[in-house]
């Protein structure tokens, strides 16, 4: 099977709070109450409004505990920043309604629950993270106002004196002509793959787990629980191997007969996939929509058998192109059976459907050819082009206009970093735990001294 994009879904992170502007008199030493992580400006960074933003942020992104800190990090961060952009906003008489921060929190509300894939998962979500709908308004509400001064602030700022000329397109077009995307055309395509083989202490090994978990499973153990103990699906694994929302149609073959049959909250018998034995949960459905999870076992395959699967890959490339009969070819020796009593033919693809590896394997073929050997998570493959149409580079008069968006936004991102270097020198900021570190007093000591009057 032609191994495809997967789908994912990548929820907006947002995240602004700010106020006034002022810096302290000369020799003043602000000191923190319980609960306060920095003041800057005339503003206050608490504890827990950066707990509440990274609870949002998990909402929208899911984060795996080995990466909370690093967020949590991030996000102190991009608040004192932000707080100093909406600060200067405000300063400078920049404001928005109250209207059309409503209109931005309900958007955006109907963003996440239209990614996650409905009402029912959106308060799933809501429910791990201890929040209700109104709660996560209200905090949205503010964070949406800050967001819409921002934005307001920059394109004042930075955007409104962006000028690009023709002559700068033009040099950019040619310049970068190499890397520029391409239309999306349709292709056909065919394949011999060789599927990668694990040794027989390697199945063993993942029988002996996949009994483990199935008797965890029996024993009425969670399977979110079980997934995040036991997958190999290291992009699932920490989300208890949920894979999101798919058309039924989409899915492939195997998968879909094995869904098929399952009723929302039921667990299908292990079956083989091309990486491994997979276990599937059918979550919930919605017409031609399923929401699925899964726990991989994965079957490891060594170095010396991958290289010599590579070494048959390549073999059998030169056979192809030595003149071959590539339909013949792939009849006897793919290990793809579905494509191969087809004579390796996988039918019609959208370029945008293909993985980058198989999309940029093609990019240059013409009808006929073959592509090297491509190696993906399943094997090795070499694909032959049969057909295409449409597809290939933009002519500059096709994209002139999202070039030039392209070149504003390049330079704004510049700008806007120096300008905020230069916004941000003109406020007072210091951090609690900048403080703590030089003290040894933990965060949230009793004794701390109550803020001195900037």
């Amino acid at each position: 099977m032609l191994p495809m994009k997967p789908r994912m879904i990548a929820l907006i992170a947002v995240g602004l709070s700010m106020g006034p502007t002022a810096l302290p008199p000369a020799g003043a030493e602000p000191v923190y109450l319980d609960g306060i992580a920095a003041q800057v400006g005339q503003e206050i960074v608490l504890t827990s409004e950066i707990e509440e933003q990274l609870a949002i942020a998990s909402l929208r992104l899911g984060l795996a505990d080995s990466n909370v800190a690093q967020a949590r990090e991030e996000v102190f961060q991009r608040i004192i920043d932000e707080k100093i952009i909406v600060q200067e906003a405000r300063a400078r008489g920049i404001s928005v309604s109250d209207e059309e921060v409503e209109q931005a929190v309900n958007e955006h509300i109907d963003l996440i629950r239209k990614q996650l894939g409905g009402e029912e998962s959106f308060q799933r979500e809501l429910a791990k993270e201890g929040l209700a709908t109104a709660e996560l308004v209200d905090r949205y509400r503010e964070e949406a106002r800050r967001d819409l001064l921002y934005t307001r602030l920059i394109q004042r700022e930075i955007y409104s004196k962006i000028e690009v000329t023709d002559e700068e397109v033009d040099s950019y077009y040619l310049e970068h002509k190499d890397q520029l995307p391409r239309k999306t055309g349709k292709v056909e395509l065919a394949h011999i793959f060789v599927g990668l083989r694990p040794e027989e202490r390697a199945i063993a090994a993942a029988q002996e787990k996949l009994d483990r978990i199935r008797k965890r499973l029996d024993a009425g153990e969670s399977f979110v629980d079980v997934a995040k103990a036991q997958s190999d699906d290291r992009a699932t694994r920490d989300q208890g191997g949920d894979l999101g929302w798919f058309e039924t149609g989409d899915l492939d073959p195997r998968l879909a007969e094995v869904t098929a049959v399952l009723k929302p909250g039921e667990t299908s018998e292990p079956f083989q996939v091309p990486i491994g034995i997979e276990i599937i949960r059918l979550i919930e459905k919605d017409g031609e929509r399923v929401h699925l999870q899964h726990i991989l076992v994965a079957l490891e395959v060594s170095d010396e058998s991958r290289r010599h699967l590579r070494e048959r890959a390549g073999q059998l490339r030169l056979q192809a192109a030595g003149g071959a009969d590539f339909a013949a070819l792939a009849a006897q020796q793919s290990d793809d059976r579905e494509s191969a009593i087809k004579g390796g033919s996988l039918g019609d693809f959208d370029e945008a459907e293909l993985t980058p590896a198989v999309a940029a394997a093609i990019r240059e073929l013409k009808p006929g050819d073959l592509t090297e050997v491509v190696e993906t998570e399943q094997g090795f493959h070499i694909f032959k082009l049969m057909k295409r149409e449409g597809g290939g580079e933009y002519e500059l008069a096709e994209i002139r206009e999202r070039l030039r968006e392209r070149i504003i936004e390049e330079r704004a991102s510049k700008r806007t970093q120096d300008w905020l270097a230069g916004v941000r020198a003109n406020y007072f900021i210091r951090r609690a735990d900048s403080e703590l570190a030089g003290s040894g007093r933990k965060p949230g000591a009793s004794d701390a001294p109550e803020k001195s009057e900037p």
